[in-house]
């Protein structure tokens, strides 16, 4: 497996953009999108304001993506900080539907949320059911704990069908990472 630092990462609801910018600075090509003009704003302050756009989860549709001038695919969808709590159990469903079709192929949906707040991984399982992903692991934390029935926080790693007909493209958590976050590695054939 070759690490490759360049995987495309929308951090959806994004606040002040820490996490773009530490995933920018390991080399992946990061951008966030938040619906709050406030917290977003300082993401603008902080970081380089090409990075991030003024859109919410209603907003996670390609032509919307590309209108915004942010790319239509990523390699990850984030959405970390509680996120899910803040949307309906509709909008849920929707981000799962839509991370289906915004994920390259073996991309991942990564949603870090309190277990009892709405959006935990009882309402994300459900979402889940009605889409393409599957539930791939459940963290208790973002340094990748084991998730038990005690756990209060929890970190779930969905992934989108890989089609057996593109074997020069994969992309993988590698979950044994020391850095305590996700990282993505992806192989091509050499020959690509």
């Amino acid at each position: 497996m070759i690490s490759c630092r360049r995987s495309k990462i929308l951090d959806v609801g994004c606040g002040h953009g820490s996490a773009v910018a530490a995933l920018r600075r390991c080399g992946h090509e990061s951008y966030g999108i938040d619906p709050t003009v406030r917290i977003l704003n300082i993401a603008l302050e902080l970081s380089n304001p090409a990075w991030f756009r003024q859109l919410g989860a209603a907003d996670l549709v390609p032509r919307t993506l590309l209108d915004a001038g942010l790319p239509d695919r990523y390699d990850a969808l984030l959405l970390a900080g509680n996120v899910a709590a803040f949307l309906t159990t509709a909008e849920l469903e929707f981000v799962f539907n839509t991370a289906a079709i915004l994920l390259r192929p073996g991309g991942r949906l990564i949603i870090g949320t309190t277990v009892e707040a709405a959006g935990g991984p009882a309402d994300q399982d459900a979402a889940a059911s009605g889409s393409p992903l599957q539930l791939q692991n459940r963290f208790a934390d973002w340094h990748l704990g084991p998730f038990l029935d005690s756990s209060r926080w929890s970190v779930s790693v969905f992934v989108g069908s890989q089609p057996a007909s593109d074997p020069h493209h994969t992309t993988q958590v590698d979950l044994t990472s020391s850095e305590g976050i996700f990282v993505l590695d992806r192989t091509r054939d050499a020959a690509q």
